[in-house]
């Protein structure tokens, strides 16, 4: 329920901010991932896609599940890119 909480704020934070800035990422849960993909990569860019998948799924861990489905697709995606 904390993470809920905590992904909630801050997707409130990020779509406070407006779109701009990120490139495509125009929904502000798509660019939360992003940008938790990107500070992956750079603390450790030796990271697989299955690692990086695994450890961002593990960030975005909810208690929906169309949310989980949503962030897992999400998660895939940024660290293929």
């Amino acid at each position: 329920m904390r993470c809920l909480l905590v992904f909630l704020v801050v997707c409130a934070v990020a779509f406070a901010q407006g779109p701009g800035g990120h490139g495509e990422h125009g929904n502000p849960a798509e660019r939360l991932v992003a940008d938790e993909v990107a500070a992956l990569l750079k603390a450790t860019p030796s990271l697989t896609v299955d690692q990086c998948t695994a450890k961002c799924d593990a960030v975005f861990a909810l208690d929906a599940p169309q949310d989980e489905t949503l962030t897992d697709r999400d998660c895939a995606f940024e660290c293929r890119v």
